[in-house]
C-alpha cells in the first residue's frame, strides 16, 4: 500500500506520516507482506449520505481484533490530519466524477482497478480509490 512511501509527511505547520510518528513502532505495514495489511484493519469515511464533511477522507478502524493497536497507528501518523482528509476526499471525489462522466460499469470499474494496479507508481491516495472501487464491485453484478 501507499499508506507512508509516497508521502512527504508535512503540510505547513501540520505533520503526519513519518515525520509525525518518530521512531514509534507500528502495528501496521505499508508494504505487502511485510507485516499485517492496513487494508485488512482500515476503513476510509466517505460522506455518501450525511452532512459532516468532517468525516469524508477520515480513516476508522474495522478489524476488532487489532483494534487499540490499529487506533495507536493512526494516531502517531496522523493519518486523520485534516490535509490528508481533504486529499483523499479529493481524490475519491475526483475518481467519482470521472467514474460518472464515463458510466463506468463493473466492468470498466475492474479494469481501472487493474491499471491502476499494473502501475509501477499508485497515483496519490490510491487506497481511497482503491477501497471504493472494490466496494463498488461488491455492490454490482459481473458483467
Amino acid at each position: 500500500t501507499n499508506l507512508l512511501g509516497v508521502c512527504s509527511g508535512a503540510s505547513g505547520r501540520e505533520r503526519h506520516c513519518d515525520t509525525h510518528r518518530g521512531d514509534a513502532t507500528l502495528f501496521l505495514h505499508p508494504v505487502d507482506g511485510e507485516g499485517p495489511d492496513p487494508r485488512a484493519h482500515l476503513h476510509y469515511e466517505d460522506n455518501r449520505t450525511g452532512n459532516d464533511r468532517d468525516k469524508d477522507g477520515g480513516i476508522k478502524v474495522v478489524s476488532a481484533k487489532a483494534d487499540d493497536r490499529v487506533k495507536n497507528d493512526i494516531k502517531v501518523l496522523n493519518l486523520n490530519a485534516s490535509v490528508l482528509k481533504r486529499g483523499r476526499s479529493e481524490a475519491l471525489e475526483g475518481f467519482k466524477r470521472l467514474a460518472a462522466k464515463k458510466q463506468y460499469d463493473s466492468g470498466a470499474l475492474r479494469r481501472q482497478l487493474d491499471d491502476y494496479e499494473q502501475r509501477s507508481t499508485a497515483p496519490e491516495y490510491f487506497e481511497v480509490i482503491r477501497a471504493y472501487i472494490q466496494r463498488k464491485l461488491r455492490q454490482q453484478p459481473r458483467n
